[in-house]
């Protein structure tokens, strides 16, 4: 059973939420029209398009360019995929090769923690229905971050079920208490690991150690503050750091500028963080 929702619709982009429910292993094809960057959020599955295979998961970004057909292998241990796509609509193929990258087919990229909570940000959001909300965001994730990221190609060959099962648990629990005082012990036991395997499992489905994707979350979350007008202050606190000494260093350290810097070359000219929305 397949469920397309569009979830946002512009002039440029069309936002689909793509979910499924199975209990046996599968294999479906299907045909893509237009250009598209998708985002699995739940589960992975194997995709083949022409000559390109790899596994598809919530570590990888999916790039696929117009007019192909592929096919799915779906796992029955996940029982359930949901999967965020951005299709660029006819009047956008040229900002789809030009601004983004130019794709031949398909293939897949790793997802960085910035990446990871902006897509996050985006599905918190969107129901509210603030375009101009869901525009920065878009921007942000699409134009800035995944333009911005390394384009080193991130293909898997194999997958074990229950290994993105917990690892996913643990990115959703990262996500949902970065603001809080949380530890590696904390993050592991959300998904019933011990520390020292969970630090190796992690590492390896993410390409980052726990206590690093939680700092990137951090700073990804303190950025927006920041770009909306918080104080730097209030961003370093609100975003779960315990001083703006820590703050300061691990900011500059992965941004390459001061809060401050920041904040003065990436403020919002129509702020759209009122009440509390990132803060909560």
């Amino acid at each position: 059973m397949v469920n397309i929702d569009t979830v946002y619709k512009s002039d440029l982009i069309s936002v689909f939420l793509i979910t499924s429910s199975y209990d046996v292993n599968y294999r479906e094809k299907d045909y893509n029209p237009m250009p598209a960057i998708s985002f699995p959020i739940k589960s992975g599955y194997k995709y083949n398009s022409g000559n390109f295979e790899s596994i598809v998961d919530t570590n990888t970004i999916l790039f696929e360019a117009k007019d192909i057909e592929f096919a799915l292998t779906k796992f029955s241990e996940f029982q359930r995929d949901i999967t965020l796509s951005f299709q660029f609509r006819e009047s956008s193929f040229e900002l789809f090769d030009n601004s983004i990258r130019k794709r031949v087919n398909a293939e897949t990229f790793s997802r960085s923690p910035q990446i990871e909570y902006l897509i996050q940000l985006f599905l918190k959001m969107y129901p509210r229905g603030n375009t101009l909300l869901i525009d920065q965001i878009i921007d942000d994730l699409l134009f800035r971050e995944l333009v911005d990221q390394p384009s080193s190609a991130f293909r898997i060959k194999s997958i074990k079920p229950w290994i993105n099962i917990k690892i996913d648990t643990a990115k959703e629990y990262i996500h949902s208490c970065c603001s809080e005082d949380i530890s590696i012990a904390d993050i592991s036991a959300s998904c019933n690991i011990s520390p020292f395997h969970f630090s190796r499992i992690f590492k390896s489905k993410t390409g980052c150690s726990p206590y690093e994707y939680l700092m990137k979350v951090r700073i990804a979350k303190a950025k927006q503050l920041l770009k909306n007008n918080f104080s730097v202050t209030s961003s370093a606190f609100d975003a779960g750091f315990n001083s703006i000494e820590n703050f300061s260093y691990g900011f500059k350290k992965i941004v390459g500028m001061s809060p401050i810097q920041y904040k003065k070359s990436n403020i919002s000219k129509d702020s759209w963080l009122q009440g509390g929305l990132l803060c909560s």
